[in-house]
């Protein structure tokens, strides 16, 4: 219960407040990476640090877990554009890529799809022929990752749906996670293999996950979790801490999701973000902008 550290967020929930994550929380998310990931990866492994460390997905995935498990951190030496990480990328050959959605979408929309044609897609789609033509694009598109990774985990925000699609049709290894700051940070997580497009994965060890809606498969409610990885609290901010996590120890994310039957979580937005149209329908701002990332 000890306080391991003070890391602050980013403030997307008003504003910046500092989160007390005690060793438990630390522990909780390296224990389940090294179960989930650190088996299938090869000892001595190489990994590149894009995240800051100010982020908790980098601290945790990128650096705590890749020195736990006994992998090479690299780290940049210029600030991450998608040149400098490719470059990087093509230098490491990383045995796991760790990034959030603009980079993979970067990279993918200026490498990638300029060489998919009309002939190609019509291609991709033939039986036979289709199924090396996917199986060549999914080759491009890991050699532009370093050529060496298990798999591409994509967290800090949703990806783009197109990007998503395309690189599940080729047969990519991609996955998604879900977290926040106050649970150090991971909530869910799926391997590759269990990767269900559109979600963010299943409950992590150690965590309790709920949807507060009436029907969560299908209307959305409020993600709340419990559990080891979740914060002490805010740092001399008793207040904000009692409006986020209540007295039965449920912490509340102040995002919206659904859950599958098999127990994948769909995000569909921000509570505060959600709009409400005049005929009664929910409006999620995210779609919208998803879609308008992709014209």
């Amino acid at each position: 219960e000890d306080l391991a550290l003070i890391n602050y967020t980013s403030g997307t929930t008003g504003f910046s407040k500092g989160v007390m994550l005690p060793y438990r929380a630390i522990w909780s998310n390296i224990v389940f990476l090294e179960h989930v990931i650190g088996t299938r990866l090869p000892k001595n492994s190489k990994s590149l640090s894009i995240l800051p460390m100010a982020h908790m997905y980098g601290m945790a995935c990128e650096f705590l877990f890749q020195l736990c498990t006994g992998n090479h951190v690299y780290f940049l030496t210029r600030l991450p554009s998608p040149t400098i990480i490719l470059s990087a990328l093509a230098e490491v050959q990383p045995c796991i890529v760790i990034a959030v959605p603009l980079i993979i979408e970067k990279i993918i929309r200026k490498k990638i799809f300029p060489l998919i044609t009309s002939r190609i897609k019509l291609m991709m789609h033939m039986p036979g022929i289709g199924k090396k033509v996917r199986q060549h694009l999914c080759e491009l598109v890991m050699k532009e990752m370093g050529g060496n990774a298990y798999e591409v985990i994509v967290g800090g925000a949703g990806l783009n749906k197109e990007i998503e699609s395309f690189l599940v049709d080729i047969g990519f290894p991609i996955t998604v996670g879900y977290g926040t700051t106050e649970t150090a940070p991971l909530i869910t997580y799926s391997d590759w293999h269990d990767f269900v497009p559109g979600s963010c994965g299943t409950v992590v060890e150690n965590m309790e996950m709920r949807v507060l809606s009436p029907d969560p498969e299908n209307t959305p409610g409020e993600v709340i979790s419990r559990g080891m990885n979740v914060m002490l609290g805010y740092y001399k901010n008793e207040q904000a801490t009692k409006a986020v996590i209540d007295s039965d120890g449920w912490f509340h994310t102040g995002d919206l999701g659904q859950i599958s039957q098999d127990g994948h979580l769909f995000l569909r937005g921000r509570i505060k973000n959600m709009l409400l149209g005049s005929n009664g329908q929910n409006v999620y701002p995210e779609e919208i902008e998803d879609k308008l990332n992709s014209m």
